[in-house]
């Protein structure tokens, strides 16, 4: 297993350094860190030249307090943590718990889809983990993102030409 912040290291190469595309929903981003992170993780508000300067190693820190610790990503099984952080920073950490319940639930595990971590969805994934194991869960829950990402295609058309970037991401972690 990786440790967090070899994780962490991982996501910030793919995020990249400053991206202004007019069509990404995050706006202004850099090592995917969006204007309301950082925002969020300083509360206060902050301006595009925040963005601009912002160093690597704060944004390993917005990435573990935001993303990892806040949402209780740290309190899933080890196997399940890489991608479902990754989900987290790709799509927002409500969404990324919705995803995983989600996929849960359709193993067969009793809990609600509401986007919050807590003991329920941490034994539904611990079971699901010992009956189907790390391989076959994480590949349900690629299968998951994919569909999640094709349906804000479906609704937002202009978000295609992410579309095959998201997906590759998602494909990263099937076993």
């Amino acid at each position: 297993m990786l440790s967090i912040d070899a994780i962490i290291n991982e996501i910030i190469e793919i995020e990249g350094g400053l991206v202004n595309d007019p069509y990404d929903m995050g706006g202004i981003t850099k090592y995917g860190i969006t204007k309301v992170a950082l925002a969020n993780f300083w509360n206060h508000q902050v301006t595009d030249s925040d963005i601009i300067n912002l160093d690597p190693d704060t944004a390993r820190l917005i990435y573990k307090a935001n993303y990892y610790y806040d949402p209780q990503i740290d309190t899933l099984p080890e196997q399940m943590q890489p991608q479902v952080l990754d989900i987290c920073v790709n799509s927002g950490s409500p969404n990324a718990i919705r995803l995983l319940q989600d996929v849960l639930k359709g193993c067969g595990e009793l809990l609600e889809v509401d986007g919050v971590l807590g003991s329920q969805t941490r034994k539904a994934c611990a079971n699901a983990l010992l009956r189907l194991g790390e391989a076959e869960l994480n590949n349900k829950l690629v299968y998951r993102r994919i569909e999640f990402y094709q349906a804000i295609v479906l609704v937002r058309p202009e978000q295609s030409k992410f579309l095959n970037g998201w997906l590759n991401r998602a494909e990263r972690f099937r076993q």
